[in-house]
């Protein structure tokens, strides 16, 4: 069913908690400003909400929720970190106002405004193995990507912290653009014998950051590309450089 309750005389500027297994799409009552912890909680049927005029979304907000694409308006300034069904998710993509001041989306996936730049969200059903962090990104947010369908992520250099449990058991393949570790990468949930490329030179700095390594048994690679600091440009020895030829 569809539910309208937008001419409704509802008191509360917080909604009440709603789990209903037949419900399809919903418009809010025009007063609502807070959607409470669980408040659409197993809605499985769940496929369109209208945000417009919420400032804050709660935890497991819209757990088990069928969700494909999400906008997020100029009015919502707080959303909390585990808002969003995590396992099972249908979520393809983020659409954020872009007069949002406090949340963006690049390229669908949902990341804070102000500085540090934090990467929250990641749609779990995003098409595509691969992904490569804008490397505007400062933070990867607890359980970022977890469940997520990716196999090998790209880490900037930008990123100086990575939260608890933020990567999904399918990734294998780790490349870091960064001489220096992010702080508080556990490894939680990666799968064993995965590989992680750094920096030339870097693997044992890597090591000694990142003790998971050696207890899951990744390979660490540190000889497929050169630090910034180590580029010469006099030993080139090529007479052709390509649009790809200085890439990270």
């Amino acid at each position: 069913v569809d539910v309208d309750f937008s001419g409704s005389t509802y008191s509360s500027e917080t909604l009440c908690t709603i789990s209903s297994s037949k419900i399809k799409s919903v418009k809010l009552p025009s007063n609502v400003k807070v959607l409470p912890d669980f408040a659409f909680n197993k809605c499985t049927a769940l496929t369109n909400i209208d945000l417009n005029g919420i400032t804050t979304i709660g935890t497991y907000a819209f757990d088990y929720c069928a969700l494909t694409s999400i906008t997020i308006p100029k009015t919502v300034t707080t959303i909390s970190n585990a808002w969003i069904s995590y396992y099972g998710s249908k979520l393809t993509e983020f659409i954020v106002d872009k007069d949002n001041p406090k949340f963006q989306a690049i390229d669908g996936v949902l990341f804070t405004k102000t500085s540090p730049i934090t990467l929250k969200e990641y749609p779990r059903a995003k098409a595509g193995t691969s992904y490569v962090i804008p490397d505007v990104t400062n933070k990867i947010q607890d359980y970022a990507f977890f469940d997520a369908a990716i196999t090998n992520i790209t880490i900037p250099a930008s990123v100086t912290t990575i939260g608890n449990n933020c990567m999904t058991s399918k990734i294998n393949y780790i490349k870091c653009l960064g001489e220096t570790p992010a702080s508080g990468f556990k490894g939680n949930n990666l799968p064993n014998n995965g590989t992680l490329v750094v920096p030339k030179g870097k693997g044992q700095t890597y090591r000694d950051a990142w003790s998971w390594l050696g207890t899951k048994s990744w390979t660490v690679d540190d000889s497929t590309f050169p630090s910034p600091s180590s580029a010469n440009i006099s030993a080139l020895t090529t007479n052709n450089i390509t649009t790809e030829g200085f890439w990270n």
